[in-house]
């Protein structure tokens, strides 16, 4: 009878940290800017643009790129062809030509940052084949969820919680042949 009660003590626990373990959040953020009154020759002013990325929340580190729609000059940027790296307390998300950081004179070629907590503070830079290089760094940001955060029960607290259950269901089986 002592195994019994120690074991329904065990399930009662394991039961409390499955409920109290927070699920994981997987949050698309839509992030869409205009850049304007750039500084030196800019082909194009304004440039606007959207790039989605998923993070943990709307001012957490971007984890993933996930879609581009910025087209500069007629040229048209393609997820493969762009980067994110953290920066301090900003995000970077920039073109690949020579890395992520830094824009290369006469290619296209661009880098965008922004202050993570408020989606401000943007510094935008760009190169084209036509020109050096245009920065910018006043413009109008808006910074959106894609969609509601949606809870991701991660699979060890479901594995937890199903342990459990058999657990339970295998306690009460006992006690009835018993």
């Amino acid at each position: 009878m002592a195994r019994v009660s120690i074991f329904s003590g065990f399930l009662v626990g394991v039961f409390g940290l499955v409920v109290s373990v927070l699920p994981a959040q997987a949050v698309p953020i839509n992030y869409s800017f205009t850049a304007a009154d750039f500084f030196g020759p800019a082909p194009e002013n304004p440039v606007s643009g959207t790039i989605v990325y998923d993070a943990d929340s709307l001012i957490s580190p971007i984890n993933q790129l996930l879609s581009i729609d910025l087209t500069i000059a007629g040229y048209t940027y393609s997820l493969a062809e762009i980067g994110s790296v953290p920066f301090g307390e900003d995000a970077l998300i920039g073109g690949l030509v020579t890395g992520i950081q830094s824009v290369t004179q006469n290619t296209n070629d661009f880098f965008l940052r922004f202050d993570l907590l408020t989606g401000l503070d943007v510094r935008f830079t760009y190169a084209t084949p036509s020109n050096s290089l245009s920065e910018a760094r006043t413009f109008n940001v808006t910074r959106s969820f894609v969609n509601e955060p949606v809870a991701v029960m991660e699979p060890s607290t479901l594995a937890l919680f199903t342990l459990g259950l058999l657990g339970f269901v295998g306690c009460r089986r006992f006690r009835r042949s018993n």
